[in-house]
């Protein structure tokens, strides 16, 4: 490359690099960390405010634009993530960089720490390597969701996302944007590995979420919590439990258990829920065996498939969950 060409590439670059970080964050959503319960590897996923993480909303059709890696890094949770030359940040300030404060955390459901170790391993060789804006698979360059998906495939062996040909996303209202990133070309055989395709592979559990529901998303009555549900009840700094609840038709509770890390079930001895109609946010409060009364926040979503939450108990514990119904055949 000409020094000539060098001196129009650099503004250039720094150009879509407010592009990539522009933007203002409304009402931003102060999420409380602690609450959550994070392990290396797991994977967060946010929307960017500025041009780029809207055109990416758009032909992804979703809002996760932007994603990176948990790791413990000094003793303390941050992400690495491909933004700019890849990077540590601590997870406070990752949760506050994207718009409005909202994040998913998710985390796969069969995997060894030997994989995990080798994972983050192979996510930190990539430490320091520039960013790549015309989203190519080749290793000059990297970018977000590449960094997840090398990290895992590299490490692990593990294909944590379907690749995707440009051409075959949602790309034509935003022709001229591509062209510029691309240098004048329209790469739609480009393939690619978006954050939600990562997002969406089953190989991955939702523990947490803030995104709200999305415009389609329905209203719910009480009655969607019939049926059998079962998800993760996370205490931080503990092993996450697993908790089941069942409902009548009538989204009545009838029974329930959380199963704690050492083995031990305790039964829910009763859960109290108010009636409601054309919602998708509730509260409820239940006591189990021990006498221990917890209150909880949640929120039905994914037509109507999982609810997530936060929950305080009268012992000075609080943490999320993320409950999925269970089809018939999975009871």
């Amino acid at each position: 490359m000409t020094s000539a060409k060098r001196i129009l590439r650099a503004p250039l670059m720094l150009l879509v690099l407010i592009c990539l970080l522009g933007g203002k964050k409304v009402g931003e959503t102060q999420f409380d960390p602690a609450l959550l319960d994070v392990k290396d590897g797991d994977v967060v996923f946010q929307h960017l405010p500025g041009k780029l993480g809207a055109v990416i909303s758009d032909v992804t059709d979703s809002p996760l634009t932007h994603c990176g890696m948990i790791v413990h890094h000094n003793g303390e949770p941050h992400v690495i993530e491909a933004i700019g030359p890849v990077r540590y940040i601590s997870l406070k300030k990752w949760l506050k960089q994207g718009d409005k404060g909202h994040f998913s955390q998710l985390r796969l459901k069969s995997v060894t720490d030997e994989q995990i170790a080798a994972a983050v391993k192979e996510a930190e060789s990539l430490l320091g390597m520039p960013y790549d804006f015309q989203y190519e698979l080749d290793d000059k360059k990297i970018y977000c969701s590449e960094l997840v998906y090398k990290a895992y495939l590299r490490g692990a062996e593990i294909e944590v996302g379907e690749k995707e040909a440009l051409g075959d996303l949602n790309w034509r209202n935003h022709e001229t944007f591509i062209r510029f990133l691309a240098g004048g070309e329209l790469p739609l055989e480009r393939q690619m590995v978006t954050p939600v395709a990562i997002a969406r592979n089953p190989r991955f559990k939702l523990m947490y979420s803030t995104f709200p529901a999305r415009k389609d998303e329905p209203r719910y009555d009480v009655e969607s919590l019939a049926g059998k549900w079962r998800g993760d009840y996370t205490i931080k700094d503990l092993v996450p439990v697993t908790a089941t609840m069942e409902f009548d038709t009538r989204g009545k509770f009838v029974s329930g258990d959380i199963h704690l890390g050492d083995g031990t079930k305790v039964a829910i001895r009763e859960m109290q829920i108010e009636s409601f109609k054309a919602q998708r946010e509730f509260r409820g409060r239940l006591r189990d065996s021990r006498d221990i009364d917890t209150d909880v926040e949640a929120r039905i979503r994914d037509e109507g498939r999982r609810i997530t939450g936060t929950w305080r108990d009268d012992h000075g514990h609080r943490g999320v969950f993320s409950f999925e119904k269970q089809s018939d055949e999975a009871r």
